[in-house]
């Protein structure tokens, strides 16, 4: 292992990289957490949506400025990196 991050209270159900630095996770704890890989151990940004686990996200690239999540709740929710929130309301 090089590296243990820790931020999430329930299980990690998904994991990405975004970019070079920069992982992002999701957790049954209903949160999506954005981690600078070269910062430490603990969350840059947690974001909150879901009702339920958080079961999935989904990243169209490096590039991109989107991600969705979906989640138990039966909720598939957008958002925009740039203003770290949440788009669908």
């Amino acid at each position: 292992c090089i590296q243990t991050m820790h931020g999430h209270t329930g299980w990690v159900t998904s994991n990405h990289f975004w970019g070079r630095n920069t992982a992002i996770s999701a957790s049954t704890d209903r949160s999506i957490a954005l981690w600078d890989m070269r910062s430490g151990s603990v969350p840059l940004f947690v974001l909150r949506h879901h009702q339920s686990p958080v079961s999935d996200i989904y990243i169209e690239s490096r590039n991109s400025f989107w991600m969705t999540s979906a989640g138990a709740d039966g909720d598939i929710a957008t958002w925009d990196f740039r203003k770290l929130s949440y788009l669908n309301r």
